[in-house]
């Protein structure tokens, strides 16, 4: 803090003196915050994949996505790397600018960009979340990106311990030197250094035309739980079911004719629309994305998160889930923002799961002793009314109750006959991008009761 530019003013004959006075929040106000406001490993990591599905959504072919996990003796980091777009100094400044978003930038999205949008094209709608989920993840970011236009890439990086020595010297804290350098030329600055998998990255430089690398420095925590046993398939599932209808368009329902029989299908197969079908979107590439682990600079683990099946969204709607039949429906609810529209158009869809021999079929979260405090007090809680933001799970959201399942006095003889029937469906309920949700887009910010 500093204070300058004094000036004198003199005011009803008194000498008052007036100081211009400089601040600058603290480092932690950048590093901490994300301590609050996620709990779940997977939850920040979404936050980049976010990203990386927006840079990814124009490409022409592939969309690919890779979320890499490099224990080491010494270094032990994610990464989280894309074939996307690439980003520019202005983008790079746009990234490390905390709380800037897409309104901030001139970035709203038109109502006709939002009606031709590509799958995840608008999904970083705030520039809070990966600042904030990067340091909960780890105390270094270091980013590298190329642009198409560019031979060069750009190499940034900001780390939580050289904040703090910046700080306790009274040096300016929020400056650091943007690298540019030739693929696979990796320059390593203050605080960086050499870990098995960076050669990995850097002969991937070489050949791809455009890409952004992101690498967090792990903190303790998340490496003694990535060494447990079963945590990276919790991991796995978790992201699974984060971006289900991402990766399985297939399982969208966009549309029904009629509620009547629920038609599977096989992936990667187009379905035929009949009177008693249902219709589904269909996108001209589903993104790959892929969680890596490798140990002493060795793949353990390549596994491609389209292919998983143990998730609890695969296990209800996917080829093989439990879902027996289903119905689509539309509905609408007023906006609470003053911003955007007055009321949002949202989708859902209810699906039916029999009881089998005298057992309740719907998949419900297993049950596990875990740390995980956010986990623990949660997975014992299974609505049936799921939240979905732009195809993506808001995981801290739920609806208590619809218009269209109202509460109903039953005498003891109907009730009993009845049975536990909310046992026996599941709603995924779909918003759009003007649905106002939590900035790390944990929850939907339209209270419990539609």
């Amino acid at each position: 803090m500093s204070i300058s530019g004094k000036e004198n003013t003199v005011r009803n004959n008194q000498l008052y003196k007036k100081e211009q006075l400089n601040y600058t929040p603290h480092f932690a106000t950048l590093t901490e915050t994300g301590q609050a406001n996620f709990s779940r490993l997977s939850d920040a990591i979404a936050e980049f994949i976010d990203n990386a599905l927006s840079a990814c959504s124009m490409n022409a072919g592939n969309r690919t996505i890779y979320i890499s996990v490099c224990l080491d003796d010494d270094i032990n980091e994610i990464t989280i790397r894309d074939n996307g777009q690439g980003m520019t100094r202005e983008g790079i400044h746009a990234f490390a600018t905390y709380f800037l978003t897409q309104e901030e930038r001139d970035q709203t999205p038109s109502e006709m960009q939002l009606t031709e949008s590509k799958p995840g094209q608008f999904l970083g709608k705030y520039g809070v979340g990966a600042m904030q989920a990067g340091f909960f993840i780890g105390s270094r970011i270091e980013l590298h990106t190329k642009s198409s236009s560019d031979g060069h890439v750009l190499q940034f990086s900001m780390d939580e311990t050289i904040y703090r020595q910046r700080q306790s010297r009274g040096d300016e804290v929020y400056c650091d030197p943007l690298i540019v350098r030739l693929p696979g030329d990796y320059v390593y600055s203050d605080g960086g250094g050499r870990s098995s998998h960076r050669e990995h990255l850097l002969a991937e430089e070489k050949v791809m035309p455009q890409f952004t690398c992101i690498t967090l420095r792990l903190r303790t925590r998340f490496v003694t739980e990535l060494h447990k046993a079963g945590f990276v398939q919790r991991l796995i599932n978790e992201l699974s079911h984060i971006y289900h209808y991402h990766l399985h368009d297939e399982d969208w329902p966009a549309n029904v004719k009629c509620s009547g029989r629920f038609s599977k299908r096989k992936r990667g197969m187009k379905q035929q629309s009949t009177v008693d079908e249902v219709v589904f979107s269909t996108a001209s590439s589903e993104p790959e994305v892929r969680v890596e682990v490798w140990k002493q600079g060795i793949k353990t683990l390549d596994a491609n998160l389209s292919e998983v099946d143990t998730d609890l969204e695969s296990r209800r709607v996917g080829v093989n889930g439990m879902a027996k039949d289903m119905f689509s429906f539309t509905f609408e609810v007023r906006n609470p923002s003053e911003k955007g529209q007055e009321w949002l158009n949202c989708t859902g869809a209810c699906y039916y799961f029999p009881t089998v021999s005298g057992r309740e079929t719907r998949p419900v979260e297993e049950k596990e002793a875990t740390n995980d405090e956010y986990f623990a007090e949660n997975s014992m809680f299974d609505p049936e009314f799921e939240v979905f933001w732009q195809k993506r799970l808001v995981p801290q959201s739920y609806v208590r109750r619809l218009p269209f399942f109202p509460s109903v006095y039953l005498s003891r003889e109907d009730r009993d006959a009845l049975g536990p029937w909310q046992q026996r469906i599941g709603t995924v309920l779909h918003f759009p991008y003007h649905c106002p949700t939590s900035n790390n887009k944990l929850k939907i910010l339209l209270g419990p009761d539609l």
